[in-house]
């Protein structure tokens, strides 16, 4: 039926409805094919996320969790001294009020204007490492990663316990 069609157009007999269905087919066509855009309305704000990183600010976030992990974890009965490292694949986000394609401004009272921050997301550990002086005992390293995985939801998987030696004490 297609090839009769294309025929038929080739030699000028397409019928007038033919024709109008083909007419039709090809606006629908580029009906599809034309981009939408928005209309500026409350309801279309919408949020964009960018990623902030200022020098210092996340080696220092890195290293008060590390010192809390160790401060804690020195505490545990049988785990001795401990030392922590604690890996962030990516660092922390802020998500800013976008309005269409502009960013929403916050102007503080010495008149500098910074982006309006919707929301804050913490940067995740990706992986942690724990070196204890009683990180060869069974339950104590059991003990350790419970504490780990309770405090950051990291995966067992991504839990080194390691025992310290005596060279480092």
């Amino acid at each position: 039926m297609h090839l009769k069609w294309i025929q038929d157009l080739k030699e000028g007999k397409l019928k007038k409805d033919q024709l109008l269905i083909l007419f039709l087919s090809g606006i629908l066509l580029l009906v599809i094919a034309l981009p939408v855009s928005k209309e500026g309305t409350e309801e279309d704000r919408q949020t964009q996320t960018i990623k902030i990183e200022e020098n210092g600010r996340k080696e220092a976030y890195e290293a008060e969790l590390e010192n809390k992990l160790e401060q804690v974890l020195s505490k545990v009965e049988g785990v001795g001294k401990v030392e922590v490292m604690i890996y962030f694949a990516s660092s922390s986000e802020k998500i800013v009020e976008k309005d269409e394609q502009t960013t929403v401004y916050e102007h503080l009272e010495n008149g500098e204007e910074i982006p309006y921050v919707v929301k804050e997301i913490s940067a995740v550990p990706d992986g942690i490492v724990v070196v204890a002086e009683g990180g060869g005992n069974t339950v104590v390293r059991k003990e350790i990663q419970e504490a780990v995985q309770a405090l950051f939801a990291v995966e067992a998987h991504k839990i080194k316990i390691m025992k310290m030696s005596h060279e480092s004490s």
